[in-house]
């Protein structure tokens, strides 16, 4: 049974997040710089105080057990309150410190309305010592994270409103259709493509929800999926696909004459890209600084 938590215990409970995140032994050691053995002892200490076992690992391999998942859980929380708390002292003085985890779909560094630079420039000119993490992901992913906690903060279009999340709108941005130059319909875009060229076109599907009252045309026929923008126009420029793409990101391919607009007066639709964080979960006044900052960035938008 586990008493009062000693620096031994907090120790061995890092050591066994390691290990079930890095889902095993073996992988943990190159993370915690340790050996094996050392490892095990930890695990072995920590089962002991406890007075169950926390995972099985053998030769079937690594997994956890009920309980073990059940501290893991706890285990995350109880160090993601600890780094808060630091956070938050540290804040006291007049000065951030702590981590700041920030996600956004790709290609918006192309975008002339989407001032993430000019926000990350205006939060190091503060009184700040943030370990500041970027990711790219899809609109998915993104959303999945800051619900779980991976992430503070996202930045993207999104096209639905989960109950979890708060959306506040940022900038605006422009899709349009494209072919590529050894597409068969290349020569009679942008205005020549008729309805039923579209219809025996082959289509990039997007790997999430895009907004069914946003699209002006629902593509019928898709044999390619992808949620990242690099994807998407990879798939366009082999010459067989036809799909959306930010019109901002597209431009060089069409100045390079590599691709150019399908009937861009009819099939282009704007979508809003938005700051997104979780409902019911205290900001600490890094987050707060830096969702300020952002807006500051995209006020005269």
């Amino acid at each position: 049974m586990l008493g009062n938590l000693s620096g031994a215990d907090l120790r061995a409970l890092h050591v066994f997040v390691t290990v079930a995140e890095c889902g095993g032994f073996s992988p943990a050691q190159a993370v915690l710089n340790v050996s094996q053995p050392t490892i095990s002892v930890q695990i072995m200490n920590l089962e002991r105080r406890l007075g169950f076992r926390l995972c099985e690992r053998g030769r079937t391999g690594f997994r956890l057990t009920q309980r073990g998942g059940a501290v893991l859980d706890q285990a995350k929380t109880l160090f993601g309150s600890v780094k808060e708390f630091r956070s938050e002292v540290n804040s006291l003085a007049g000065r951030l410190i702590g981590e700041l985890h920030v996600g956004f779909i790709d290609t918006i560094i192309s975008n002339d309305q989407a001032q993430v630079p000019r926000a990350i420039a205006g939060f190091r000119n503060r009184n700040q010592e943030v370990a500041l993490t970027l990711t790219v992901g899809s609109p998915v992913e993104l959303e999945r994270a800051v619900i779980d906690d991976r992430m503070h903060m996202a930045i993207g279009y999104f096209g639905r409103r989960l109950e979890f999340l708060n959306y506040e709108a940022l900038f605006r941005e422009r899709q349009v259709v494209y072919c590529a130059r050894d597409h068969v319909l290349f020569d009679h875009c942008p205005d020549g493509v008729s309805k039923s060229d579209l219809e025996h076109a082959d289509w990039v599907a997007r790997g999430y929800p895009l907004g069914e009252d946003l699209r002006s045309y629902a593509p019928p026929t898709t044999s390619a999926t992808a949620s990242h923008m690099e994807a998407i126009a990879t798939l366009i420029l082999s010459g067989h696909h036809i799909g959306y793409l930010p019109d901002h990101y597209a431009r060089p391919w069409v100045a390079a004459k590599r691709l150019r607009p399908v009937l861009p007066a009819k099939l282009a639709y704007d979508v809003t890209f938005d700051l997104v964080t979780r409902k019911g979960r205290r900001q600490s006044n890094i987050l707060k600084t830096f969702v300020q900052d952002v807006k500051i960035a995209h006020s005269d938008l």
